[in-house]
């Protein structure tokens, strides 16, 4: 959602603070309601399995969730092209996969993007703990 404040132009109708607001607003939303679920996620995954390094289940989940940030951003497809244009999907997606050297842009946004929100997860995280 972040990735929308791209779109931001001024209009005579609505004033550019207020779709930067309203934006920010969902973006926020969206992102703690994410870092919410990894939580619970991991929560499941503790009681089932006892784990000391809690970087082996987060990152790979958020090198997952910059993998998808990616495919929405870049590649234009939505959830519900795993139903509507899955054999495009796949195929877009295996390209990246195959093709690392070629693709090393997708590949640098993912890495940084999945780093910034494992810190952001762990930082919230470790917040928590405090209050």
């Amino acid at each position: 959602m972040l990735t929308d404040l791209f779109h931001l132009y001024d209009s005579v109708a609505v004033p550019r603070w207020y779709d930067l607001l309203l934006i920010l607003c969902f973006a926020w939303n969206a992102l703690l309601m994410g870092i919410l679920s990894v939580r619970h996620m991991e929560k499941i995954i503790q009681s089932i399995w006892s784990y000391r390094f809690e970087w082996l289940f987060v990152y790979p989940v958020m090198l997952l969730n910059a993998i998808g940030i990616y495919i929405g951003r870049y590649l234009r497809f939505n959830s519900w092209d795993l139903l509507s244009n899955p054999f495009r999907l796949i195929a877009d997606t295996t390209q990246i996969l195959v093709h690392p050297i070629f693709y090393r842009n997708a590949w640098a946004m993912t890495i940084c993007f999945s780093f910034f929100l494992g810190i952001l997860y762990m930082t919230l995280k470790k917040l928590s703990k405090t209050i």
